[in-house]
């Protein structure tokens, strides 16, 4: 543990988090684990205590279904209780039905691992792995990947004229911006 003295720190609720990457190089790999509580400040704040550690290892294997090897580009990631990703790992099957993967410097919390078929369309998919870290490495946190397919539709959208009637209109690239925001059309 470190200790130090911030003093005029206005009081409020702040997140206090480390920077895993201590020696911010282009690789940009971490060297301790990752730290973040939330910290209530409504006074001094000396004798606070933050764990900076070297973190547990998670690893595992991915497999694809019964019959199935490839070549395609995937990934594992963890990703953090906000939905922030911790760390990523790239899957290499090298044509074959499993794949390696280990994180390290993992602090302890809550985490789900997800594994992401980054080609297009996805072939493969997996629901998230729930993984809690409390001090220790783990291992055989594997992810069977299962065939995944693609749903493909029209999709329009309704919007009130100005004499209270409705319209609906087919959304296409053309218009796309009538969608939130991350919705794309293709």
């Amino acid at each position: 543990p470190r200790s130090g003295r911030d003093a005029g720190v206005p009081p409020g609720s702040y997140l206090l988090r480390n920077a895993a990457d201590l020696d911010l190089a282009p690789g940009g790999a971490a060297e301790i684990a990752n730290f973040s509580a939330p910290l209530r400040v409504s006074g001094d704040v000396s004798g606070l205590s933050v764990p900076l550690g070297q973190g547990a290892r998670v690893s595992g294997s991915v497999f694809l279904p019964p019959g199935a090897a490839s070549n395609r580009v995937m990934s594992a990631a963890l990703i953090d209780a906000r939905g922030g990703v911790v760390q990523t790992a790239d899957l290499s099957f090298s044509n074959s039905r499993s794949a390696s993967y280990a994180l390290a410097f993992v602090g302890d919390g809550k985490y789900a691992l997800a594994v992401k078929d980054r080609a297009f369309p996805p072939a493969f998919a997996a629901a998230p792995l729930s993984i809690t870290v409390a001090g220790a490495d783990l291992s055989g946190r594997d992810v069977a990947l299962v065939r995944a397919g693609t749903i493909r539709a029209a999709l329009a959208v309704s919007q009130f004229l100005a004499d209270g009637s409705r319209q609906s209109v087919l959304v296409t690239p053309q218009n796309a911006k009538l969608l939130p925001r991350r919705f794309t059309v293709e």
